[in-house]
Parts: structure tokens; C-alpha cells; sequence
């Protein structure tokens, strides 16, 4: 069994071969095949896992995402864990170091301060680690890059919001948009949902 999980671990390509530096797909076109989640579960072994390092775990988009992540690994017989890092980019750092260290063989960030991350994600590109980021605007360790346009994310709910305030507050109230200023793509998100408030809603204060 030993010699058969050593033959296996050496067929596993190395993610320089199998992920396309620069090339941007839509979610449809990568849906993966019964051969890719084979070569997944291969490259996790026995006891490894997917890390999810998850910004937070205090609102519902980000809540439902794990769950949500949690709910595909499962269908698809991958270990998962979760990993909340309560919007504190430091204890971030020590989460991603202490997946690593239990076993974690691929890893999902959502990344507050990328920065703060370095010898932690070159150490997991070092080691052939499979990294995704759950942002747009981070690049490199041989990551791939899930997200989307993030004003367009901010836009729609905004929108929704501006036609409450409008059909049940007469079209006046005042609103809290919270943001994580370091964060570019948040600041997009937090923009187009002041956007769509203000196209419904335009006598609305945000405060």
C-alpha cells in the first residue's frame, strides 16, 4: 500500500504544468471532470485537506461562501476545514501557518493583507501547494484568482436597498456602507453599492 501511495505521489504533475500563467476563463468553461477530482484527491493524499482561510465568518456572504465550499468538497470527497481569520490580517498569518502544519495540502485564501502573507504563501509554492485566491487583484505564487467585478457585486444589493428605502421609507434614511479601506476590491464593492443606493434612493445620507 506504502509502495502504491509513493508511485501515485510521484505521478502528481507539479502545478507548473497544469495551471496557465495569465489566461482568465469564465466559471462554466472549468467545470472539472471526473478525471480532475481523481488527480484532486490524489494530490491531498490521505490525510490531507483543502484550508479554507476565510476572511471572516461574520456575515452572511461570507458565511454561506464556506458553507458553500464546504458543501462541494463534501459532494466531491474532498476534506475541508474551515479557517476564521475575524478580519485580522496577522491572525490570518497564523492560521494559513497552522493549516500547513496539520496537514493542509491546498489552500483556499481569502487574503486581507497580502503582504503580511509572503514567506507564508512562497513557503506553500515552495512546497507545490495548490493556492487560490478569492480576490482579483492578487498575483503570483502560482495561484489562481477567483472573483468578479467587484463594483457589479456592490451594485446590484445597493440597487436593492434603494428601492426598499424608496418604496417603504419615502425614499429617505440613513445608511452605514462598511468597507475594509486596504482592500481595493472591497472598496469597489462598497462604491457600487453607494451607486445603486443613490440610483433609487438619491436623498438617502450615508453617514
Amino acid at each position: 500500500e506504502l509502495a502504491a501511495q509513493q508511485t501515485a505521489s510521484a505521478t502528481i504533475p507539479l502545478l507548473s504544468t497544469i495551471i496557465e500563467t495569465g489566461k482568465s476563463v469564465l466559471s462554466e468553461e472549468i467545470v472539472p471532470s471526473s478525471e480532475a477530482i481523481i488527480e484532486a484527491k490524489a494530490r491531498l493524499g490521505s490525510s490531507g485537506f483543502v484550508a479554507y482561510i476565510a476572511c471572516t465568518q461574520a456575515t452572511a456572504f461570507h458565511a454561506g461562501m464556506a458553507r458553500d465550499l464546504g458543501d462541494l468538497a463534501r459532494k466531491k470527497g474532498l476534506m475541508f476545514r474551515v479557517y476564521d481569520s475575524e478580519t485580522d490580517a496577522y491572525k490570518q498569518v497564523t492560521l494559513f501557518d497552522k493549516a500547513r502544519a496539520e496537514g493542509a495540502t491546498a489552500m483556499i485564501v481569502c487574503p486581507l493583507e497580502i503582504n503580511l502573507l509572503e514567506d507564508s504563501l512562497a513557503s506553500a509554492r515552495e512546497a507545490n501547494i495548490p493556492i487560490v485566491f478569492q480576490a482579483n487583484d492578487f498575483f503570483g505564487y502560482g495561484a489562481v484568482l477567483v472573483g468578479g467585478d467587484n463594483y457589479l457585486l456592490g451594485l446590484t444589493p445597493g440597487r436593492f436597498a434603494g428601492e426598499l428605502i424608496r418604496d417603504e421609507m419615502g425614499g429617505k434614511a440613513q445608511v452605514i456602507i462598511l468597507d475594509f479601506s486596504s482592500r481595493e476590491d472591497i472598496v469597489a464593492r462598497a462604491n457600487g453599492l453607494e451607486e445603486g443606493l443613490k440610483e433609487f434612493a438619491p436623498d438617502a445620507t450615508v453617514i
